[in-house]
Formats: structure tokens, sequence, C-alpha cells
């Protein structure tokens, strides 16, 4: 939550040197974290289109499919553009609120884009409207193309599985390709020129390769029903152990490149683009699964706390308007202040707290009639799979 909570500061020369603290790395370097939503999102819409196969003996209704999950997202969006586009320029004054008026202009403009979804796909950045909603896009992407590849594993099982593992092989060998012929980044780093790497980071063909792994993980689920999966307490053990130092490099390990002096090898740059997300998504992998089958330990116990479930109910909402939250005291500061570790942590935690209240706000008056609405309008339908867009630890192990 820290993408629009720039003040203007008098210690810029402490900041231009933050990168030295490896820690902060945490936030220079969240953008992996990411790959974990993209997972979820593969594994719901594979297990649930898999059991819907299975229902209905292989009949398909795409439309209602598609139509579905436009409707399920997209009211609560549409609103947040509306807000952008008329009263938010409204909400506030200072200095730097012409950074909103700029944000509402865009999205008078470009608002087209986004419920069409595919903001990610034109040029990227300042000329977007809701830059956050990027993940949006790239993950309809995904569910739009996502039959062609689940479909084939229901009915033909070995050719199913054959072609997301090309497709898996495409989705590794592209980035290496896009980073070796044009010598970019292969990661954004704030502290370099990252060349084309800031308008692909946000291209479904940089990005779908966790929802790859996503798809083979629902897969398994559907496979085993329910069932726990034994392992033996070395494989227990090396897979925690791999999952637990894979996260912590992939965000971590990178620090040297931070350094402007430090000079990148074409080689390693290819291979960590071409790699990370699909080693973040297999660790992340490893953790759902340990817990489904009563290997989490203190990981299950704390990913299955019951108040996260209220709180994922929120996650849609929250994500969706914590731009509002987060521009109003950045926007409306009317002098530079110093910046501090702890006064970074304080904001964190007040916005992230308001942007709970407003999401809870939101989700009653926005999202919550139209959910109701739809599910009423499939009532025909009841055999059609409902895909959900989030889901914690604890109903994932009662399906």
């Amino acid at each position: 939550m820290g993408g629009y909570s720039s003040f203007p500061n008098w210690n810029m020369v402490d900041l231009k040197v933050l990168y030295k603290d490896w820690t902060t790395l945490t936030i220079f370097h969240a953008a992996p974290s990411v790959d974990t939503f993209f997972l979820i999102s593969g594994l719901l819409v594979s297990y649930n289109l898999l059991k819907y196969l299975d229902k209905t003996k292989g009949k398909f209704n795409l439309p209602v499919f598609y139509i579905h999950r436009y409707l399920r997202l997209t009211p609560a969006y549409a609103i947040l553009i509306g807000i952008l586009a008329t009263i938010y320029p409204y909400m506030g004054s200072g200095p730097y609120w012409g950074n909103a008026e700029h944000i509402s202009n865009k999205c008078k403009q470009n608002w087209w884009q986004n419920l069409l979804y595919i903001n990610n796909l034109v040029a990227y950045g300042v000329d977007t409207c809701v830059p956050l909603s990027w993940y949006l896009s790239t993950d309809m992407q995904f569910y739009l193309v996502s039959p062609i590849l689940i479909y084939p594993i229901w009915r033909w099982r070995s050719f199913g599985l054959s072609l997301l593992a090309a497709s898996t092989v495409g989705a590794i060998l592209c980035p290496i390709a896009l980073i070796t012929i044009y010598q970019t980044t292969p990661t954004f780093i704030a502290t370099r020129d990252n060349g084309e790497m800031l308008s692909w980071s946000v291209k479904p063909y940089m990005k779908i390769q966790p929802y790859l792994v996503g798809i083979l993980v629902g897969y398994i689920l559907y496979r085993t029903k329910g069932r726990r999966v034994t392992l033996s307490k070395i494989a227990v053990f090396l897979g925690w152990t791999i999952s637990i130092v894979t996260i912590p490099l992939i965000v971590y390990g990178i620090h040297p490149w931070f350094y402007p002096t430090t000079k990148i090898s074409p080689v390693e740059a290819a291979l960590f683009g071409g790699f990370f997300h699909l080693a973040w998504a297999g660790a992340i992998s490893w953790i759902i699964l340990s817990c489904l089958n009563g290997y989490g330990g203190i990981a299950n116990d704390i990913l299955s706390w019951a108040p996260f479930i209220p709180l994922g109910k929120l996650s849609y909402c929250a994500y969706l308007y914590s731009q509002i939250v987060q521009t109003q005291i950045p926007y409306t500061t009317r002098q530079a202040v110093t910046y501090r570790p702890f006064d970074k942590t304080h904001q964190f935690f007040g916005d992230f707290v308001s942007t709970l209240v407003v999401a809870f706000a939101c989700s009653m008056i926005f999202e919550v009639p139209f959910v109701n609405l739809t599910n009423l309008l499939n009532e025909k339908d009841r055999g059609k799979p409902e895909v959900k867009r989030n889901i914690a630890l604890p109903v994932l192990q009662n399906q």
C-alpha cells in the first residue's frame, strides 16, 4: 500500500541511499508477491471448472462463463472509475493535488480501456486510469484463455497436461528472450534504468507463469478430491526447506543489483527474469498443498485464522479503493517532512485500517448488491461453476 504514499521530504540524500539497507527490498522488490494472487486465481478457476465439467459430463456454456466473471468484477470497479473521473478532484486540495486532477482527467479519457480490461496492453504509465488495475486486466485475460488449457486436461488428460507444460515452457522462454534481446533489467529495479521492463512488467506474457502453476495445483486438488496425500518426513522437510529459502532469496537475493555501480550479467538477468515467477509460484504452491494435507504446522494455524475469512471478503474493494485513501495525506501535505521508517510504518497501519473501513462501506453499497443480483440471474443454471476471486485456506480445506 505504498504506491501513492510518497511525501515531499527534506532529507532526499537519505532517501537516495535507502537501497543500501537490504531490508528495504521488502518494499522495493515486493512485486513477486502479486504472483501469489495469480497462482490462487488459476488454482480456483481450474479446480472449480474441472468439478463443473464432471457434473455436466463435459457440457460447458462459454459465454455464461465469461459474462459471469465480467459481472462479478466490473460494477464496483466501474463505480470507482466514475468516482475518480467526477468527484475525486474535489475531495482535497494542496500543492500536490494536481496529481489527483491528472488521474481524474485520465479516467475521463481512458475509462473504456479499463472496462474492456485492456489497459495493461495499451500505453501503460502516466496516461493510465487506476494504475493498479493492471492486475485486474491481466487476470481477466488469463481467465479468457483458461478454458483452452483446462478443458483439454479434463477431456484428454495426457494431451491437456502436455499442453500446459508446453505453455509453461513458452512462458519461461518469453522473458528470457526479451531480456536478452533488449538488454533490460530482469525485474523492476528502482535505482536503475529499466528500459522496456517497466511496461513489460504488466503484460500477460510476463506474468502468466504463476497462473499456469495454479491451474496445475487446481488439477492436483481435483484429482485427490479431498483425500490426504501421505508424504515422508524427508519429503516434508525438503519441501518446507526449499520453500522457506526460495521466497526470501527471490526478494532479497538481488540486493547487489540495486547498487547502480554493480554490473548485472546478461546471463544472470535472463535466468532470473525467466524463472523467478515460476520459483515463487512453486514455493507458495507447496505451502498450500502441505497445509491442505496436514503438513502445515504453525503456518496452517496462522493462515487458517478465522478473522482472515471476513477480511478476505473485503479484499477486492480494499484493493480497488485503497488509492483514494492512500493519496489523501501525501497529495494534501503543505510542507516537506523528514523521512523516518517509523513514520512510514505508522502511515502504513493508518492507511490499512482506513482502507478496510472504506472497503467495508463500498462492499456493502456497491459489491454485495451486484453479487446477489448476479446470483439471482443465474438461479436457472445452478450447475454453473462459481469461480471466486479470492479464497482463504480454511475455505479450501472445506471443499
